[in-house]
Parts: C-alpha cells; sequence; structure tokens
C-alpha cells in the first residue's frame, strides 16, 4: 500500500511538471517570442527533469525501505509464533534465530556466545552455516590472543566490520577470516539481568566470484 502512495506522488509529480512547463513556455512566448521563450522553456525543463530525477531516486529508496520493513515484521511475526520460543527450548529458539537472523540480513554465518566473565573469554554456543545449525561449545575466543576484540566487547561496543580484515577491533582474526574466507562482520551484544550475557555473531563470507554481496557498515 505504501508502495502505491508513493507511485501516485510521482505520477501526480510529473502532471504537474509538465503542465507548468507548458505554462511557462506559453507566458515566456508571450512576453519575447519564440526565441527567448522556447530558451526559457528549455532552462524550465531540465530543472523539471533533474526534480524528477531527485524524486525517482527517493522513491526507490523508500520503496526499498518499505520492503525490508515489510521482511522484517515478518520475520518477528514468525518468532512469536514458534513453538520453541514459546516453550522455552533454548536449542530450538536458538537454531530459529540463527536462521531468521541469516535471511533477514542476507550472510551466510550466525553464531551465538557466552562471555565468562571471570575467565575474560567469550564461548560458542552455537553455530549456523549456509543453512546448517549445529550445537558446538568447543570453540573459544580468549582475551589473551584477542585483546583489543575481548576489551571492545567487554565494553559494550556493537562492532560492525565491512571489512572484517582491515578494521582495527576485528583483525586479530586474520587466519580465522582467511580460513572461512569472511569478508565482513556484525558483532552485537546481548543481555541478561542488566548484564552482558554474551554476543550475536553475523559474518558475511565472500562469494565465489570473490565480491561480498553485502556488507556492514
Amino acid at each position: 500500500m505504501a508502495n502505491k502512495r508513493l507511485i501516485y506522488r510521482l505520477v501526480i509529480y510529473l502532471n504537474i511538471s509538465t503542465i507548468l512547463c507548458m505554462a511557462l513556455g506559453f507566458l515566456w512566448y508571450k512576453a519575447w517570442g519564440w526565441g527567448l521563450g522556447l530558451l526559457a522553456l528549455g532552462g524550465a525543463t531540465l530543472w523539471v527533469y533533474l526534480g524528477i530525477r531527485l524524486a525517482t531516486r527517493a522513491t526507490t529508496l523508500k520503496i526499498a525501505r518499505a520492503q525490508r520493513l515489510e521482511n522484517y515484521t515478518h520475520q518477528l511475526f514468525a518468532l512469536s509464533k514458534s513453538e520453541a520460543v514459546q516453550a522455552g527450548d533454548c536449542d530450538g529458539s536458538l537454531a530459529l534465530f540463527s536462521e531468521v537472523i541469516a535471511n533477514t540480513l542476507g550472510i551466510s554465518r550466525v553464531s551465538f556466545w557466552t562471555y565468562i566473565a571471570e575467565e575474560k573469554k567469550l564461548q560458542c554456543l552455537s553455530e549456523y552455516t549456509q543453512g546448517e545449525f549445529r550445537l558446538d561449545s568447543t570453540l573459544e575466543i580468549l582475551e589473551a590472543t584477542t585483546p583489543v576484540y575481548l576489551q571492545a566487547i567487554q565494553q559494550e561496543k556493537i562492532i560492525a566490520a565491512a571489512n572484517a580484515k582491515l578494521h582495527p577491533l576485528t583483525k586479530e582474526f586474520g587466519d580465522y577470516f582467511q580460513q572461512h574466507n569472511i569478508a565482513a562482520l556484525l558483532d552485537v551484544p546481548y543481555y541478561l539481568d542488566s548484564r552482558l550475557a554474551g554476543i550475536i555473531c553475523c559474518e558475511h563470507a565472500l562469494a565465489k566470484s570473490g565480491r561480498s554481496k553485502r556488507c556492514f557498515s
């Protein structure tokens, strides 16, 4: 419905612009004759054309945002109806959350990690990679090996790295990124009882062509 309204507005704008150009051309013709009238009409038409281009671009962006919002709403609705979520099934909920996040962001890898403050480390809870979900508690991120990254996590920062290999907070994982062909990542903290409980790690791998379809910025 929102898309139709935007299209209607653009059509109305085009019609009004055409009428204004014709009216201005006639007035300038009456005042200055054909020569200056056509010149003035050409200038007015150029400005209208530029306005139409800007309006079209704005309309396209609004439609894209509306479509994304509709997708997000659909995904949230699906989560609210999930039997796993309603039953308190932790493993099932993690699998569903991972799938929804991956599909919504258009990424290939999602993992949940728990933060253990006493040991200053992150421990993996689950991994979702290209449609496959598995529980995994063997992976750890230690402060001893990634001090800059862990300090940022302890400060409860959202880490958005459009270029994961070069970002100052994530470049410590260079070997891991190389192994899994990771181009970009988004790490978001989550909380329990108002305290940092862990992070949700969203990673986007390069396509086989070597180009990333989507990056975080």
